[in-house]
């Protein structure tokens, strides 16, 4: 028997179920066309100039790949911070266009648009519709709060992690729910890569426990032993790498106490990603942001109590994520914060995931519904709007300039900033506008750093040894120690000590180089300059002891043993002379 063709009708096809087809697609060149404008962009000269200018001689050699991996973000030893995965990418760029900005911001939109096709997949084995994924991974795309990780070079460490956490966390639920070990594969290098590419990877392993308890999934199988045997020994590796190539913190606050003083980031996070117009690079503690964040937060809540929602699981896993990933972010309180900025926007890039799970949840199905006109026109309104603000903050990472005068333009009366803005002027030779920040930094609060910059001008630029000295024993009062300082200091006495006493005050010239030996106790110049000056004001007992001294510091200091031999034989003592004389200055001094 046979069916009435009169009855049969044929189902057209659904033209949005095609455009599910190409959602990696559109995922991906939306954020790249958007943000190509990028690439015009330059160095602003905060963090960008050391990593890639300063350290361009090692990243342009290949040869130096092992050492990204056993030196500091900074290829030193001095920080706490192991990024090598960020310093492996910034060799990539050295290679392909040496100095030039551009190829770092390509290889920054790059890896954005990979993390929102990455979020995609992640979205959908969450289980939300295709509608949600596709708009959800879109909304993130162009979010200016995450735009900040894409416009400032060295946030490409916050962009990675991020890339590599979404992979890490899509492949860990492919693995668990599919026992495949070519995911199993996949997890771990995603894994690996995460933790090699920023710190705050830690709370990772911690984030796959918490989704397997809330899910109510057997925690113990031979797959999982497998995964958390594989996840300890790829800690201890890094741990191993990174406690040996890094330096620690001097005057930061660590600990609970800095994350109690960090606190107030966590609504204003929340407030910034629901409230993205005109976003500070560096922002600072607001009352308005903190109070917008926390009513958000109390909206959030209540809608959940209210309408009752289901999938409450991916709600805690959502929660869960942010402050996983935010509150490492925490764990350092600046010591000069209350002064500079008190945190950095381009860290809400990894944890604004969670924040979107959290509200893609709450966010009703028929809101979602593509097959509706009026949803597709607020949906393009909503990203056109995201896309604006997102050009905006884009232009304020144009070049050093407009990055610092849009600091200075929302918050004035931080010191540090008018110091970073005179950096950035130093780098550019502009010494005049170096010196009027310093100065206005100074008048906002001392530190420092900014006396001994302003010494470093005199010194350098005005050759006012006087004014340096003056400027540099300020800055030491106030506690600017560091080795580079105190050394600078030491020439510096020496230097004008020895200018005073070409003036003839012996007496001053003494006070200026015993004050280098107070620093320095075993520099023979500062001993064998004292000495002379002692012979000036008649005081042969302690010069003779000084060059003693000398040669007990540094037996090669030929003149110290021809100065002795001198003194001896005016001194008639010729058996002592002939000793220095013979057997120690010929010795030093064939010549």
């Amino acid at each position: 028997m046979f069916l009435d063709d009169t009855i049969v009708k044929k189902v057209k096809p659904d033209p949005f179920d095609r455009l599910f087809n190409y959602s990696r697609i559109i995922v991906f060149l939306v954020p790249f066309a958007l943000y190509l404008t990028s690439l015009n962009l330059g160095f602003v000269y905060f963090d960008d100039d050391v990593l890639v200018l300063e350290n361009q001689a090692k990243l342009s050699n290949a040869s130096n790949l092992g050492m990204l991996f056993t030196t500091d973000v900074f290829l030193g030893h001095t920080v706490p911070y192991y990024r090598p995965l960020l310093n492996v990418a910034l060799m990539l760029g050295a290679q392909l266009g040496g100095t030039s900005p551009m190829v770092y911001h390509l290889i920054s939109l790059l890896i954005h648009c990979l993390s929102c096709v990455s979020l995609l997949w992640l979205l959908t084995l969450l289980g939300f519709s295709k509608s949600k994924s596709l708009i959800g991974a879109l909304l993130f795309s162009l979010h200016p709060l995450i735009a900040n990780a894409v416009f400032w070079i060295p946030a490409l460490n916050d962009l990675l992690i991020t890339l590599f956490a979404i992979l890490a966390f899509a492949s860990f639920l492919q693995f668990i729910r599919e026992k495949s070990w070519r995911f199993f594969f996949l997890h771990i290098l995603f894994f690996t890569c995460a933790f090699f590419s920023k710190e705050s990877a830690i709370a990772l392993p911690l984030l796959f426990i918490f989704y397997i308890l809330i899910n109510k999934i057997q925690i113990i199988d031979r797959y999982k032993i497998t995964l958390y045997i594989s996840w300890l020994m790829i800690i201890l590796l890094w741990f191993l790498l990174r406690n040996s190539s890094t330096g620690t913190l001097q005057g930061d606050e660590q600990g609970l106490g800095a994350i109690i003083k960090n606190l107030p980031m966590l609504p204003e996070i929340v407030a910034r990603f629901f409230l993205p117009f005109d976003l500070a690079v560096m922002p600072v503690f607001s009352l308005f942001y903190t109070l917008s964040g926390l009513i958000i937060i109390l909206a959030f809540v209540a809608m959940m109590v209210f309408t009752r929602k289901q999938n409450t699981t991916t709600v805690f896993l959502g929660l869960a994520w942010f402050l996983a990933f935010i509150i490492p972010n925490m764990f350092i309180r600046m010591f000069n914060a209350g002064d500079s900025y008190d945190y950095l926007e381009h860290r809400a890039c990894l944890p604004s995931v969670g924040l979107l799970l959290m509200l893609l949840v709450i966010c009703p199905e028929a809101w979602v519904d593509l097959k509706k006109k009026q949803i597709r026109v607020i949906l393009a309104i909503l990203l056109i709007i995201l896309g604006f603000f997102s050009l905006l903050q884009e232009r304020k990472y144009k070049d050093g300039e407009a990055f610092w005068g849009s600091v200075l333009k929302v918050s004035p009366d931080r010191a540090w900033f008018h110091h970073f803005y005179g950096r950035y002027q130093f780098k550019q030779e502009n010494f005049v506008k170096f010196e009027e920040q310093l100065l206005e930094a100074v008048r906002l609060k001392e530190y420092g750093t900014f006396y001994y910059n302003l010494g470093m001008i005199e010194l350098m630029k005005k050759k006012n040894l006087e004014g340096a000295f003056s400027y540099f024993t300020k800055a030491i009062s106030l506690g600017e120690t560091k080795p580079d300082v105190m050394k600078n200091f030491v020439n510096l006495c020496l230097e004008s000590g020895i200018a005073i006493s070409k003036t003839g005050d012996y007496a001053k010239a003494s006070e200026r180089v015993e004050i280098a030996l107070k620093y320095d106790p075993s520099n023979p110049v500062a001993m064998m300059n004292l000495a002379l000056f002692s012979i000036n004001l008649g005081n042969h007992p302690k010069a003779v002891s000084l060059w003693k001294k000398v040669i007990q510091t540094d037996p090669s200091v030929a003149s110290a043993y021809k100065n002795l031999a001198l003194y001896y034989t005016n001194n008639t003592n010729l058996k002592d002379s002939a000793s220095y004389f013979e057997n120690q200055y010929l010795k030093y001094n064939k010549n």
